[in-house]
């Protein structure tokens, strides 16, 4: 069963009041028909959990601009394009809990640009992650703790960008200094 027959059957999927799209226990396989959901622009939290989804596609989240929390456990996703959360840029995101990403193996570039991200201060946000690109340009970050990329947390990365925030000149300084000798300059945009 997919999001789409939900739709064509008159299912009344998203509650207006407080923004959320609820779809759990459904025995969804697939997310076709996400992109279709009524008021797919108001849409702030997606509970998918306790369904049979086994894989997530490429670009099924784009779009949905006022997303804020997503829940998938309990399902049998066995494969995550790496661009199926590419594109979590120009929303409002304001904090990222601890270990998000950890069982993500197979993304690659995050985009959290243009979101409204104050601070990362969790140790473990990328940990085990292999991402090689974070973007995190052009939020209101205040406050990020300098061993959150290190090596050891996330041996991959390779480009990172947290132009345009609010971090103090000492914050960039430590910034700079325990990621320059992994990341060339260029690849370092505070």
């Amino acid at each position: 069963m997919s999001i789409q027959d939900l739709i064509d059957a008159g299912a009344d999927l998203t509650n207006p009041n407080d923004g959320s799209l609820s779809l759990s226990y459904l025995s969804l396989t697939s997310l076709y028909g996400l992109q279709n959901a009524p008021n797919k622009h108001l849409i702030q939290k997606i509970n998918l959990d306790n369904n049979l989804l086994n894989y997530i596609p490429f670009h099924t989240f784009n779009n949905l601009r006022a997303l804020e929390e997503l829940h998938l456990n309990n399902n049998q996703i066995d494969a995550i394009p790496s661009d199926a959360f590419n594109n979590l840029s120009n929303n409002f995101i304001v904090s990222i809990d601890s270990n998000t990403f950890k069982n993500l193996k197979k993304i690659r570039s995050l985009f959290l640009n243009n979101n409204m991200i104050e601070r990362i201060t969790d140790v473990n946000t990328f940990k085990k992650t292999f991402l090689s690109t974070i973007v995190l340009g052009d939020n209101p970050i205040e406050s990020i703790l300098g061993n959150l990329f290190d090596n050891h947390k996330c041996p991959q990365l390779l480009i990172l960008s947290i132009k345009n925030n609010r971090l103090n000149d000492t914050e960039k300084k430590e910034l700079k200094m325990i990621l320059s000798a992994r990341l060339i300059d260029r690849h370092l945009t505070l």
